[in-house]
């Protein structure tokens, strides 16, 4: 033990007031369900037909579902549930419901772009199932 630090409690009591209590805390108070950042949002968007789900942390998370398919483009905001974590079960108010997993460069889209999340479609507004799974990214 250095000469500076006589006993181990020291060392302990030094080492919190270095590390607040809380930032483990803060962490994931700047996300929404330890999803997406403080400020930011996801965006889910399928083709054939066209529509997206769109997750917005902004103090809360809240949904927007934008239907491209049934005539004019439509954005239509809503509430969220999200439960668990990767995958987290995902159920708006519109109604929209499927699962969201990280997984990190493992979505390729239509065009060949490349993310880091996918999202599987279990219910959607207007559309009638079996749904293809969505690349999501982050805004």
């Amino acid at each position: 033990m250095p000469d500076w630090m006589p006993c181990p409690a020291l060392a302990l009591i030094s080492l919190f007031s270095i590390i607040p209590p809380n930032a483990l805390a803060d962490a994931t108070e700047d996300t929404c369900n330890q999803l997406i950042a403080l400020g930011k949002s996801m965006v889910c968007a399928g083709s054939e037909p066209a529509w997206a789900l769109e997750l917005k942390c902004d103090g809360g998370l809240t949904a927007n579902f934008t239907d491209a398919f049934s005539g004019t483009i439509a954005v239509i905001s809503g509430d969220v549930q999200v439960n668990g974590g990767n995958p987290w079960q995902i159920e708006t108010s519109h109604p929209l419901a499927g699962t969201l997993a990280a997984t990190p460069v493992g979505c390729t889209d239509g065009s060949d772009r490349v993310y880091d999340f996918t999202f599987q479609p279990l219910e959607v507004p207007g559309l009638a199932p079996p749904f293809e799974a969505l690349c999501c990214h982050l805004e």
